[in-house]
């Protein structure tokens, strides 16, 4: 049992997201992680549990991470909101995504416009 622990409380350290996976995706694993090792006793505070969301999220992240942590008491944030807060953060990364990728298209299009019709 105690082997069982410290292998599920290693999966939870080093735990990290990958660049090509959702913060929804990723941010499920955690609890589940953190469900299986209060299935063993361990207890983890809802401190821990943020600590670990926001130091484990990609580059992409920093930006709201910084924000969370300068205006928020860590010891004090709800994880589900912490979650909500990340989720809103992807969404807006991906339509700025999607409006550089429509942006390029249409400034591509433009060009072999004009060459052929030069």
């Amino acid at each position: 049992m105690a082997v069982k622990l410290q292998s599920i409380r290693r999966d939870f350290e080093y735990a990290r997201m990958r660049n090509n996976e959702s913060v929804s995706d990723y941010l499920a694993k955690l609890p589940a992680l953190v469900n299986k090792m209060k299935m063993f006793g361990e207890t983890l505070s809802n401190k821990r549990l943020v600590e670990k969301m926001l130091i484990s999220l990609t580059p992409a992240y920093d930006n709201i991470v910084s924000v969370i942590e300068g205006t928020k008491k860590l010891d004090e944030i709800d994880p589900n909101e912490v979650v909500a807060t990340l989720k809103g953060f992807e969404q807006r990364l991906k339509r700025h995504t999607e409006d550089e990728e429509v942006s390029d298209k249409a400034f591509s299009s433009l060009s072999i416009q004009n060459k052929s019709g030069s």
